[in-house]
């Protein structure tokens, strides 16, 4: 039998707040999660909603770990966004629903231009051409 578990998010990438479920008897490695309800609008994701609001959210939280990730790797910066360095990520984001771009940078270093080009084009093979600029 199927025991539904209600679970809220609001992503590091926008101020939406979605409600989703999944089967809380399946271990952790099996469970599905699917979108259930929109509890709070954001104005970067005015349009959408239901399953596309909840992937599309998904995929930018998504875009942002697996960026740091390899910028951690790429450029040797291991202590990125550690709460003891000084080194940050900066991140915005421009355009609205499934046309969001993530403009990311680095401050309290800097980014040589070989990295730069390592990791844009990491991300333009790994997210689509677009969907990411190296600043």
């Amino acid at each position: 039998m199927v025991r539904w578990h209600h679970n809220e998010w609001s992503p590091d990438t926008c101020e939406c707040c979605i409600q989703f479920v999944f089967d809380d008897d399946l271990p952790a490695e099996q469970r599905v999660h699917l979108f259930f309800a929109k509890l709070k609008p954001c104005s970067k994701h005015p349009i959408l909603t239901g399953t596309t609001l909840y992937d599309t959210a998904v995929s930018e939280s998504s875009r942002v770990q697996k960026l740091i990730a390899q910028v951690k790797t790429l450029s040797g910066f291991s202590t990125l966004d550690d709460p003891t360095s000084n080194i940050k990520s900066i991140r915005n984001w421009t355009g609205t629903d499934t046309n969001r771009v993530l403009n990311f940078s680095v401050s309290g270093t800097t980014l040589t231009s070989n990295q730069k080009t390592t990791i844009q084009s990491w991300c333009d093979t790994n997210f689509g051409t677009g969907k990411v600029v190296i600043n």
